[in-house]
């Protein structure tokens, strides 16, 4: 059962220790995050599913880090920001792995898995797991995402939306991801003039359940020009996406909680309230 869906940020910013004086300008965003965890303890949810963009990618195939295994414990995932500077952050959380394997055998007749023996996760992971799984952590999978296109993300996210809701494990889902990097002179891609319009649309779209045809507002996010989104420098469409293939076996409403660009790359915060 699926009981708990969003969209998360996950600039290496956010965490105190690397963000130090920037932190504080995303206050909208970690704001979101506070009311986005107050959802996820209430949601009573079992096992936490994170979709990354980062991490390692395979051409075909959608990676798994599998953890690391001890003989007499359970595999789980390191998380650290090391590679930032910072060497104090740090925690653990354990890996779903028997869940994570089953969906994978059901779902390899249609999409090709890449298991890794990674068990240090990429920060696209990390830094909403700080905000959401780092007290009594949830057991956790994490799909990442793979060279293929969004329409192929939005058919495993139907799939596994069909898996989840099949289930009687209580699945919460977090598409970690970014908007627009280009968003003002000082963004790590430079200025990009039609990166706020994208911003805005793709909002807008997210906003909406159904388009004007009726169909799934997914429908549209699939038809967004693929020359504006490279221009952007987004790393978030793809995991949004899933989402939303996740999301379209489901009742739900849309919750905008937070968007702001305080260092030129959008962050964006969506709640999915979900009616069983």
């Amino acid at each position: 059962m699926l009981v708990f869906a969003a969209i998360c940020p996950h600039s290496p910013m956010l965490i105190p220790a690397i963000g130090k004086d920037n932190t504080p300008l995303f206050a909208k965003t970690l704001e979101a995050y506070k009311g986005l965890k107050a959802r996820l303890d209430e949601s009573e949810a079992e096992v936490l599913v994170i979709l990354t963009p980062h991490g390692e990618a395979a051409e075909d195939k959608f990676v798994i880090p599998a953890g690391l295994a001890n003989e007499n414990a359970a595999a789980q995932y390191q998380i650290n920001f090391k590679e930032f500077g910072d060497l104090a952050t740090k925690f653990e959380v354990p890996a779903q792995t028997v869940l994570a394997n089953h969906w994978r055998e059901n779902l390899k007749k249609d999409f090709k898995f890449k298991i890794t023996q990674t068990e240090t996760l990429d920060y696209g992971a990390g830094v909403p797991l700080f905000y959401l799984n780092k007290e009594r952590p949830l057991p956790t999978v994490v799909i990442g995402q793979a060279d293929l296109d969004r329409v192929a993300h939005w058919h495993l996210g139907e799939m596994l939306g069909e898996e989840f809701l099949a289930s009687e494990t209580r699945v919460a889902v977090i598409a970690s991801g970014e908007l627009s990097h280009c968003l003002n002179e000082n963004a790590p891609g430079g200025y990009v003039p039609s990166a706020k319009t994208f911003d805005n649309r793709l909002i807008e779209l997210l906003n909406q359940k159904e388009n004007e045809s009726g169909k799934p507002a997914g429908v549209d996010i699939l038809a967004l020009d693929e020359k504006e989104i490279v221009a952007i420098k987004e790393c978030g469409l793809k995991t949004i996406t899933t989402l939303l293939g996740i999301l379209s076996s489901s009742r739900y409403e849309p919750e905008f909680l937070a968007y702001e660009s305080p260092l030129g790359v959008g962050c964006l915060t969506m709640n999915f309230k979900l009616n069983h």
